[in-house]
């Protein structure tokens, strides 16, 4: 919790038989890697899913879910696989002010886009991950991209692309621009 954190609070209070824990960060911003470390306490098992909340799938984020769980079986067969990532092909990416930021390799490994104009893969928000990944990890705010290059490095990140519209919904415009692109049966109006 961080932007309005006591909305957000009363508001899951109020739910009957209520099954989310709350991780507080009123006292300061972790960014995308301390959150989830500062979360860990509260996750009990060692491989666990890290979603942002501002992205909208077509044909609804199961699909996505168990396209991420069947990669993850496959790519993790033999332990070493410390986090996963959920890529969005650009041409079917909505929303998104980017340009992209991986290209995917043959042995599933995510490469950053470095230097070259654009990449034809973005990060989707979306990663299974280990908990082996937080070892050693930095203490309050800091980036995901810290883990994953050190993960990278030992050959324990990878990938996996969704094969559908993913729409990013960050921002006012990319709601109304999500809406209309829904609306006209799931393309972009941009």
């Amino acid at each position: 919790l961080h932007y309005k954190a006591e909305m957000l609070r009363d508001h899951l209070s109020s739910r009957v038989n209520p099954v989310i824990t709350l991780s507080d960060e009123s006292e300061g911003l972790l960014d995308t890697g301390g959150g989830v470390a500062a979360a860990l306490p509260l996750i009990e098992d060692d491989v666990f899913l890290v979603t942002n909340s501002d992205a909208l799938w077509q044909g609804g984020f199961s699909a996505a879910l168990e396209r991420l769980r069947t990669a993850w079986l496959i790519e993790n067969r033999d332990n070493r696989t410390d986090a996963l990532l959920l890529l969005a092909d650009m041409k079917r990416a909505f929303g998104f002010d980017g340009d992209g930021d991986f290209f995917l390799s043959e042995d599933s490994s995510p490469v950053r886009r470095g230097d070259k104009h654009s990449a034809p893969m973005a990060y989707s928000g979306t990663q299974l991950v280990h908990r082996r990944l937080f070892e050693d990890c930095p203490n309050g705010s800091f980036s995901f991209n810290t883990l994953w290059d050190a993960a990278h490095q030992q050959g324990y990140l990878k990938a996996v692309l969704h094969k559908d519209d993913w729409y990013h919904i960050g921002t006012p415009e990319a709601v109304a621009l999500t809406g209309r692109a829904l609306t006209l049966g799931g393309r972009s109006l941009a």
